[in-house]
């Protein structure tokens, strides 16, 4: 396996292919927004945010030492720590284990009354964010408490400058800014967006085919209605959405954010396929760029590199990978410890930027677990006599499916961590907690269930 370690030079000289020293941009509002300073007035938005007021202090005596320069009693702090780690593993629980309806109602903040006197449920992107990406704290769902907890919203409101600043996301040329700025998502959005997230690449045509009922090479927007109506009949019980999110409805409402941006608020405008499978891959960037700034360090200035490169180490990698698979905190520890031993301080204080992991390493290989299905399916294809596949072979089978060329050191991180025998060959049976899981805690599995996943009806 051609470690780091063993090719540090060739990988310096090949930074510029994959693109490690690009410059990532640079958010000027990235603080404003995870401090929750927003301009909005809103109390219930204030209480939602608390999670970023909560202040973080080290282990041992930096505590304590933090708590007395602060002045604030420390049970305070740990106990309001404590209480969002409840909100977010009750979140976790959400994701995995409630049907899209119900996860979608637990995740969204807004109320709305529709012209029949119905109540209408809707997210703003931050909801929608949270609602597919385990451990979020940007925001946090009403969680079904109370109908009182809802912010009851009118035309006005979902489309006002108020309401788009409090919900909109810290990241560049944000398509989730985009469509906020359109209006809310309704739960036939909500259903389109997590099929879209849990299609793998390669079915992207097959899926663009369902929605072209007329087979004019457009999607219209009474095509994409009469499509997703069907859908959210199967994703859980639903029977109230019959007066609320009929395709009657959307198609003359003006709150759905979504079908604003696809077809304009006059639903006169159609979306060809190439915008279809670009919007896909502007939608995984951006939530890949949230969670990869949530944790990321910057490197002091070095000679010849751009200023404010943002890196994560090998292991926080790791540790994000990890993180939400059922693997016991034991085999995690052991799988860390053969990361560290391999690559040594590096992996935990890089020094330069080909010693960390930039965000074009990191979205290389997540878009392959947002097409985790297939890349299961090649697996097991390959490896019939369970002997497992070489690197060579992940390679090449992770980039087919996912489009884009997964960076060498990533894989050698993949291979450090998942190759329990260390053959440097990685089996169906060592790989597949990994992907498991990690669709599960992003509620992907939901939104491919027969009769709730759009290749269905092409199929069928």
């Amino acid at each position: 396996m051609a470690y780091r370690a063993a090719i540090r030079l060739s990988r310096n000289q090949q930074s510029t292919t994959y693109g490690r020293l690009n410059q990532l941009p640079v958010i000027s509002q990235e603080r404003k927004y995870y401090n929750g300073n927003n301009g909005s007035n809103n109390d219930h938005h204030d209480s939602k945010r608390k999670w970023s007021q909560t202040l973080k202090f080290g282990a041992g005596f930096g505590i304590a030492a933090a708590i007395a320069v602060a002045g604030i009693p420390g049970h305070v702090l740990l106990a309001e720590e404590n209480s969002d780690k409840k909100v977010i593993e009750k979140e976790s629980r959400v994701r995995r284990t409630q049907t899209l309806d119900k996860i979608f109602d637990y995740f969204a903040t807004y109320r709305y009354i529709n012209e029949k006197g119905k109540n209408v449920n809707l997210m703003s992107i931050k909801d929608f964010y949270n609602a597919v990406t385990p451990g979020s704290s940007i925001t946090h769902g009403t969680g079904l408490i109370s109908p009182a907890d809802y912010s009851k919203v009118d035309d006005s409101d979902i489309h006002s400058d108020k309401l788009f600043l409090s919900c909109e996301v810290p990241a560049p040329n944000s398509i989730l800014n985009k469509i906020q700025r359109q209006g809310l998502l309704s739960y036939t959005d909500f259903c389109f967006l997590m099929n879209v997230l849990a299609t793998p690449r390669r079915y992207l045509d097959i899926a663009f085919l369902a929605f072209d009922i007329t087979g004019d090479e457009e999607i219209d927007a009474k095509e994409f209605l009469k499509v997703m109506i069907k859908i959210t009949k199967h994703t859980g019980g639903l029977g109230r959405y019959d007066d609320c999110g009929t395709r009657e409805e959307l198609m003359k409402s003006g709150y759905s954010g979504l079908m604003n941006h696809f077809f304009g608020k006059d639903r006169k405008k159609s979306m060809k396929k190439d915008a279809f499978i670009k919007f896909r891959g502007q939608i995984i960037d951006e939530m890949l760029w949230l969670e990869f700034t949530r944790y990321c360090k910057s490197l002091p200035d070095l000679p010849g590199l751009p200023n404010q490169q943002k890196l994560i180490t090998d292991v926080e990698f790791c540790e994000h990978l990890l993180a939400h698979t059922n693997i016991p905190n034991k085999k995690k520890e052991a799988m860390i410890k053969r990361v560290t031993k391999f690559f040594g301080e590096t992996s935990t204080s890089p020094t330069q930027i080909a010693e960390g992991i930039t965000y074009s390493m990191f979205k290389s290989f997540y878009h392959v677990l947002f097409c985790g299905a297939d890349l299961e399916r090649c697996l097991a294809f390959l490896d019939e006599e369970n002997a497992g596949v070489n690197r060579e072979d992940f390679i090449g089978i992770t980039n087919s499916i996912s489009g884009i060329e997964v960076d060498s050191h990533v894989v050698d991180l993949v291979f450090l961590l998942f190759d329990d025998d260390q053959d440097e060959r990685l089996s169906i049976e060592e790989f597949t907690p990994l992907l498991a899981d990690w669709r599960l805690s992003r509620a992907f599995m939901q939104a491919s269930t027969s009769g709730a996943s759009i290749l269905d009806l092409k199929l069928s």
